[in-house]
């Protein structure tokens, strides 16, 4: 291919690159095009949907990532081409594919008898490497009652799917038990973790042998095999005590059988003073990592009077919980904490009343919400909210994120009445609360942000190059090129579930740059106000591989030592066309997007 290098002002020097020849010619093209954070819009409303003949994109859901780079998202169809019987509808898209159709309502529901239908579908939950999607759906036909009208599934290819659970069904492992009705709480918690989908449902049963005493219990495992883990009456794990109810975090670790999960107790010695335990780890038999009335490791006179539900980690030997404490030298200015557990009792990481490493003196940790997801990645890398207090604090400033993603301690990462960031600078407003909040393998922060001035933001923050804007309500997003659209609303999933690479959580962030979100777009140019799904690479494009903010020669090293990689130990980091191989083609697509971006200046 000919290739001019340089933008404006460039010596207009050409040279020509075979992808097969010599890469080193690549390097007389080491431009310094400054790079910003990189939005694109990938699906519109008004567009054509694909595969579906006289129907277009209307209402979009809030999109969700995988770590492949597979993202899913609801869609209402409008046009002739849909009904209201057949609108609602679950797609994907790999950002340089066209989006596929998963599931439709309408379609005949797998496993179900014949009329049974989907009908509203939650938001689906992309596969980490098959391409498979799993997502919660209402039924409706010949047959359905609300005993029965629920159900999970797996689209394992577009249209192509099957059944994993439905109410009514026979209770997997309980035989004559069946699954009482299910509810968008119930069923949030699973994943599709390699491209198969785990459960970890806290589910109400009925049947032979079920009582008041052992109605419900937390199923676990492959949906093909899965089976009851923890359940009222039964034994819990390092006691003598008897199971009374289980509880999960809205996101649990599922992975591989585990989780990370909080019971209550009952029996002989259970009072109301130890009859709560927190427990993280494979199922049916976790680690016990606290209970209430046990002593607080390192607190001399200190015990545990409220707990947490764990955010448990990939294994889940590794967890994060939030904690009230009493006892000796407790009072009510330092009796809450995080704790975090690796195999053993939880151990304390942050103590209303302490101070915070880089605050000024006297700036203590406030009060810890309960209510406040923590997130846990890499087994000691973690992220969670917390409220200030002390010399200079005041409802303007209190709240922030601490984490110690990139550092040897926690610290604060983002504060209210910080100076929010716009994409040439500082700009005039301040954060004014945190309302999402999410973090990867590599320990970047995406998080969403009220403004003093009212508006909503979403932000990157690593240790290296601080807070960045990606994107705000009044500001621009890429919807073509050369062609912008002004922001008037924007969301992206908030989960705050740890991932450890190949979950398959509900996730707005995958582990490499990318994020997704939606946006609505005011109207532009005689055009009608639209939604969009936005893909967002945190810190640059394509182009920019290093993430240095320049595209460069060192870009192109960068990306080498990454398709070496890749050969070398078989993963797939540099696979850009996702294809699921690391071939030529994808250093052909690289150095496409790399002079792109150089003639660009940068990646606009």
């Amino acid at each position: 291919m000919r290739i001019q290098c340089g933008g404006k002002g460039s010596s207009h020097a050409r040279i020509t690159v075979a992808v097969a020849g010599s890469l080193a010619m690549l390097l007389a093209c080491a431009g310094q095009a400054k790079a910003q954070v990189w939005t694109r819009a990938i699906v519109r409303t008004g567009e054509a949907a694909p595969g579906v003949e006289g129907a277009t994109f209307g209402l979009l859901g809030v999109p969700l990532i995988s770590d492949t780079g597979m993202i899913t998202f609801q869609a209402v169809l409008t046009g002739d081409g849909a009904t209201a019987e057949t609108d609602h509808s679950l797609w994907k898209k790999h950002s340089a594919d066209i989006p596929r159709l998963m599931a439709r309502e309408g379609q005949q529901a797998p496993g179900c008898p014949p009329g049974v239908v989907l009908a509203a579908m939650d938001n689906p939950i992309p596969g980490s490497n098959n391409g498979a999607v799993g997502f919660f759906t209402t039924l409706r036909g010949e047959g359905v009652t609300e005993a029965n009208d629920n159900g999970v599934f797996i689209a394992l290819a577009p249209q192509v799917m099957q059944k994993a659970c439905r109410e009514g069904d026979q209770a997997p492992g309980l035989p004559g038990a069946t699954v009482e009705p299910m509810t968008l709480e119930s069923q949030r918690n699973f994943s599709m973790e390699r491209g198969a989908l785990y459960f970890g449902l806290p589910l109400v049963i009925a049947g032979d042998g079920v009582t008041a005493d052992n109605d419900e219990a937390l199923f676990n495992g492959h949906w093909s095999g899965m089976m009851p883990r923890l359940r009222e009456g039964s034994v819990a794990p390092q006691s003598n005590a008897v199971v009374d109810w289980v509880e999960v975090g809205d996101f649990p670790a599922i992975s591989l059988n585990a989780a990370g999960v909080l019971i209550g107790l009952s029996g002989p010695g259970v009072t109301p003073q130890n009859n709560i335990a927190a427990y993280s780890g494979p199922l049916p038999n976790p680690l016990m990592i606290a209970r209430r009335g046990n002593p607080v490791l390192g607190m001399q006179g200190a015990v545990f009077s409220e707990l947490g539900v764990p955010h448990a980690y990939g294994s889940g030997l590794s967890a994060l919980l939030w904690a009230r404490v009493s006892g000796t030298g407790v009072t009510e200015q330092n009796d809450t904490m995080m704790l975090w557990s690796s195999g053993g009792p939880a151990t304390v990481v942050a103590r209303e009343g302490d101070g915070l490493f880089g605050q000024p003196t006297g700036v203590v940790y406030g009060e810890f919400d309960a209510n406040a997801d923590g997130v846990l990645v890499q087994f000691a890398i973690k992220l969670f909210p917390a409220r200030l207090a002390g010399i200079g604090v005041d409802e303007t400033n209190d709240r922030c994120l601490v984490s110690n993603a990139g550092f040897a301690a926690l610290r604060v990462i983002v504060r209210e009445g910080q100076v929010a960031p716009e994409f040439d600078g500082p700009g005039g407003t301040t954060f004014a609360s945190f309302d999402s909040y999410h973090m990867n393998g590599p320990g970047w922060v995406v998080f969403a942000a009220t403004l003093s001035d009212g508006n909503e933001g979403l932000y990157v923050w690593d240790s290296a190059r601080g807070v960045k804007l990606i994107a705000r309500e009044g500001g621009l997003v890429r919807t073509g090129p050369g062609v912008y659209g002004t922001v008037t609303d924007i969301a992206m999933w908030g989960s705050t579930g740890p991932s450890n690479g190949a979950d398959g959580r509900r996730t707005p962030q995958n582990q490499s740059t990318r994020i997704v979100f939606w946006a609505a777009l005011a109207a532009e140019g005689g055009e009608a106000p639209s939604e969009a799904i936005v893909l967002s690479s945190m810190f640059g494009c394509t182009a920019d591989y290093n993430a240095d903010f320049e595209v460069t020669s060192a870009d192109i090293t960068a990306y080498l030592q990454a398709w070496f990689a890749d050969l070398a130990n078989g993963t797939h980091a540099a696979d850009l066309n996702f294809d699921g191989l690391t071939g030529s083609a994808d250093i052909t697509l690289f150095l496409q997007r790399w002079f792109q971006g150089l003639m660009d200046g940068g990646c606009s």
